[in-house]
């Protein structure tokens, strides 16, 4: 039997006992942010979804692959974006 995050905290098994136990109530088991493909996260940066992939590839730019595709968080785009405006000079 598959165990699900539903069965979990539904009290089902012991493992969602002792969370529920120790505040694990207030836990959301899934992210409400948004997740980007290359090509939104392309227009997100201004560029190429094959320049995402290369970003992702050097590992510049965290991402997750989920099912046949890369996907970015919009957290870890603007850390990007922001390590990037550090590392530009400038100019006077």
């Amino acid at each position: 039997m598959t165990r699900t995050t539903a069965d979990i905290f539904n009290n089902t098994y012991p493992v969602g006992r002792q969370l529920l136990s120790q505040g694990a109530d207030q836990f959301k088991p899934f992210s409400t942010e948004r997740l980007f493909d290359m090509a939104e996260a392309g227009q997100y940066l201004r560029c190429e979804p094959r320049t995402i992939g290369k970003f992702i590839a050097s590992g510049k730019l965290s991402a997750s692959w989920v099912g046949r595709r890369w996907l970015v968080s919009e957290s870890n785009l603007r850390a990007f974006v922001q390590g990037q405006q550090k590392d530009q000079p400038v100019s006077k």
